[in-house]
């Protein structure tokens, strides 16, 4: 998920934020 991480940060993503940091 390389290019889910930096999206996932600026975007609300409802997952934990252990997914988000990875």
């Amino acid at each position: 998920m390389a290019c889910a991480g930096p999206s996932l940060r600026n975007l609300p993503a409802p997952r934990p934020p252990s997914l988000v940091t990875n």
